[in-house]
């Protein structure tokens, strides 16, 4: 016979100082983990008791959640301070809300890292969506109120945006206009990400590859073809033709900025794949309740996120950061591509 047998098993305890008691950091890295999906300590309660096999009350998975908050905040603060310093960023956010209070989230999103960040200033948002676009998809290298100051650099908008809103005037047509401003401008972007195409598909494509000089003086005529369009169209009667050629003629430069630049797409799916996980994060927990609980959830998405850029094991890092915390020591640093040890 097995003793206790069936029954199930608790966690085990460390005595504080104070005579309190703190789970392993194994078992705090685990809860935190799992309340990863939910945000709310509670939601991810039956997770844990599912998979872990144990009863965890809702002060404890908090006192973990805030924990871990505490133990990776050096190490987010340190990619804070690296953003400025990368040459391309994308960005993108979703709203989100703080004991009741409209925000939004952003992600930051670099070559080897990401960072998360709420705030409640939408001054940042251009005011060329009032021209018929949406210029919150860019390249963030610009300084964002109440967000990171990042240096003055290159803006660019992406053309998948851009296209969809193309599409929509294109489906709705009423008059000759908006028909032949949307055949001609679908037709030139089609010419141009066949260019694209050959610039990153490499020798093996179909009409060979192109270098990037090649690229970019091929492009040129396809560049002033969309200047022109734009520019004859910027008078239309149709309203929905005219925004769209004044988004296209004001800014035309930034829809060609991944041409020239090296490490620059001319899509945001880098952003819109990291926030995949935040909008998730938000639609089952209904945000956060306070400040420092939306600090730690974007610490925590910023750890992860992270970690699964870098091949990191997420939870490994996170067992690894609780234990360097209790010892007063430094976390492992985030920009280094090595595991912890």
């Amino acid at each position: 016979m097995v003793p206790n047998a069936g029954r199930k098993r608790r966690p085990r305890f460390r005595r504080k100082w104070g005579g309190g008691l703190r789970a392993e950091p194994g078992r705090t890295a685990r809860v935190s983990d799992g309340c990863l999906p939910d945000a709310a300590p509670g939601g991810g309660l039956a997770l844990l008791e599912q998979v872990l096999g144990i009863h965890l009350s809702l002060g404890s998975v908090q006192s973990s959640w805030e924990e871990v908050g505490v133990a990776v905040a050096d190490p987010c603060a340190e990619l804070e301070e690296q953003l400025p310093h990368e040459p391309v960023i994308n960005s993108d956010e979703t709203g989100y809300r703080t004991d009741g209070e409209k925000r939004w989230l952003w992600a930051f999103v670099a070559s080897i890292f990401v960072v998360y960040q709420g705030s409640a200033d939408t001054r940042h948002r251009s005011s060329g969506a009032d021209a018929g676009f949406d210029f919150r998809r860019h390249l963030v290298q610009r300084p964002l109120s109440g967000l990171f100051q990042l240096p003055q650099g290159v803006h660019a908008a992406f053309w998948a945006h851009f296209k969809r809103n193309i599409l929509g005037v294109q489906e709705i047509a009423k008059t000759a206009d908006a028909e032949r401003f949307c055949r001609d401008a679908l037709a030139l972007h089609a010419r141009l990400f066949r260019l694209w195409h050959r610039f990153r598909a490499g020798p093996e494509v179909r009409y060979g590859s192109v270098t990037r000089q090649q690229l970019i003086n091929k492009s040129i005529p396809l560049q002033k073809g969309f200047f022109t369009l734009a520019d004859r169209y910027l008078d239309s009667s149709g309203r929905d033709v005219r925004d769209l050629a004044k988004a296209m003629f004001q800014p035309c430069e930034k829809f060609f900025v991944f041409i020239e630049k090296d490490g620059v797409e001319p899509t945001n799916n880098s952003a819109e794949r990291a926030l995949r996980c935040a909008v998730q994060w938000r639609k089952t927990s209904f945000g956060s309740r306070s400040a420092n609980g939306e600090v730690t959830m974007a610490h925590l998405l910023t750890v992860t996120q992270t970690c699964r850029m870098q091949k990191r094991n997420p939870l490994d890092y996170l067992n690894h950061a609780i234990r360097s915390h209790r010892l007063a020591q430094q976390a492992p640093s985030l920009l280094k591509t090595s595991r912890p040890t």
